[in-house]
């Protein structure tokens, strides 16, 4: 039941999408470092 009342409230929908915002960024720069430490493997090892 509090759940529900939860999601009627104003806002939290943004706050939803805003989390998302976060988490693709998060994923976005761990991407971004594997792919420098890929690199740096391969310079490393060629």
């Amino acid at each position: 039941m509090h759940l529900v009342a939860r999601t009627t409230e104003p806002g939290l929908s943004d706050n939803v999408s805003f989390s998302r915002k976060i988490l693709i960024g998060e994923q976005t720069m761990i991407t971004e470092q594997t792919t420098t430490i890929i690199i740096l493997l391969s310079l490393a090892i060629g």
